[in-house]
C-alpha cells in the first residue's frame, strides 16, 4: 500500500472533478493505495469551492509549492497559460513525478516539458508529461472559458 501525493493546478470544473474522483477512490476496498489530493488555482474563489466541495484536501499557497512532493501533477489551465505553469513547476517536480496536461496540443506541452523540467546528469528528464485529452459533458459546451477551466 502506498501514499500517493497527487497536486491538482487549476480547479475549475475539469481540476476539481479529476480531484473529486481521486478523493473518492480512499477507502475502497479494491484500492490499496491512499491518495492525498493538493490543489492549487490563482483564483482564491475556486480554490476555497474546491476545498468545500471536497476536490483536495489541502491548498498550497503557490505551484512549486504544490508540486515538490507530488507523485502525479494534473495540470487542468486554460492553453495560453500551459507553458508558463509548465516553467514554473518543472524545476520543483521530484524524481520520477508524472505530470497529466490536459492542453489541446500535445506536441508544444513536449517541447516546454522537455525545456522547463529537470534533467539527470545525462540529459535525461527526471519527471514525465503524459498528456490527457478529458472529454467534456456536451450539456457545458456552451459556457465561458473562465466558468470551465
Amino acid at each position: 500500500m502506498a501514499d500517493v501525493n497527487v497536486t491538482v493546478i487549476g480547479l475549475g470544473r475539469l481540476g476539481a472533478s479529476f480531484g473529486m474522483a481521486v478523493r473518492a477512490l480512499n477507502g475502497k476496498p479494491e484500492h490499496k493505495h491512499t491518495f492525498t489530493v493538493t490543489g492549487f488555482d490563482s483564483s482564491s474563489t475556486r480554490l476555497r469551492a474546491a476545498k468545500k466541495n471536497g476536490a483536495i484536501d489541502n491548498e498550497a499557497p503557490n505551484p512549486e509549492d504544490g508540486v515538490a512532493e507530488a507523485n502525479l501533477v494534473f495540470v487542468a489551465v486554460p492553453y495560453a497559460h500551459t507553458e508558463d505553469v509548465l516553467s514554473i513547476i518543472g524545476p520543483a517536480l521530484r524524481p520520477g513525478a508524472v505530470v497529466m496536461d490536459t492542453s489541446p496540443l500535445k506536441s508544444p506541452s513536449l517541447a516546454w516539458a522537455q525545456k522547463h523540467f529537470p534533467h539527470d546528469a545525462g540529459g535525461q528528464l527526471t519527471a514525465y508529461l503524459v498528456g490527457a485529452a478529458p472529454i467534456v459533458n456536451p450539456l457545458y459546451m456552451g459556457e465561458s472559458a473562465d466558468e470551465s477551466a
